[in-house]
């Protein structure tokens, strides 16, 4: 049992017994609001309040956005995406047109003898998504390495812990700073790559 102050046991099932409350309450009471009918207030945590019916209800922002704004349609035809095939699927993500008008823009820098720079402008992009991707990982292996002891520890299957040292850390580590380097300068040939087929337009 909780010991009041300067107060026994017996006392303190005494005072219980006699309707007194022999602990010290501690709290805070806010000023109490009369809100009417129909009047908003905003909340310390900025929340919208509305009193309705004697009582105080939560005004919910809500995001307005039409469907318009979140179908994905070819930028050529304007077909919406919803009612396209699976070719159009794929298709749709990499160029922004459906199938049918993805073969007519090909079909149009062939016949205007541009699809030769288009086509090695598409080869380096994706070259440049996949060394950003890889460049992500060294740098997180980098960090990895940099902030981590110098032993593996192995949890084995009965919950025993072994620790062995690692040897090869510091050679993992020099060869990430190397990758992390030639991930750079390949970007940086790509880049130029991309401007010279650019300006090649």
């Amino acid at each position: 049992m909780k010991r009041a102050q300067n107060k026994s046991n017996i006392q303190i099932v005494k005072d219980y017994l006699s309707g007194t409350r022999p602990f010290i309450s501690v709290g805070w009471n806010g000023d109490m609001v009369e809100r009417k009918d129909n009047e908003t207030w905003i909340d310390g945590h900025g929340a919208t309040w509305i009193q309705k019916n004697g009582r105080k209800k939560r005004i919910n922002k809500v995001c307005k956005i039409s469907a318009d704004d979140v179908r994905q349609r070819c930028k050529k035809c304007n077909m919406d995406m919803k009612w396209g095939n699976r070719f159009d699927d794929k298709i749709f993500n990499k160029t922004g047109y459906c199938y049918d008008c993805n073969v007519g823009v090909e079909s149009l820098l062939k016949h205007q003898g541009k699809f030769k720079n288009y086509e090695l402008q598409k080869v380096f992009k994706n070259q440049k998504g996949a060394v950003i991707s890889f460049k992500a990982k060294v740098e997180e292996t980098i960090h990895h390495l940099e902030t981590t002891g110098n032993d593996i520890v192995y949890i084995n299957e009965d919950g025993s812990k072994e620790v062995w040292p690692d040897t090869t850390k510091n050679q993992v580590l020099a060869d990430a700073k190397v990758d992390l380097k030639e991930c750079d300068l390949a970007l940086e040939r790509i880049e130029e790559s991309l401007r010279s087929l650019e300006s090649e337009k």
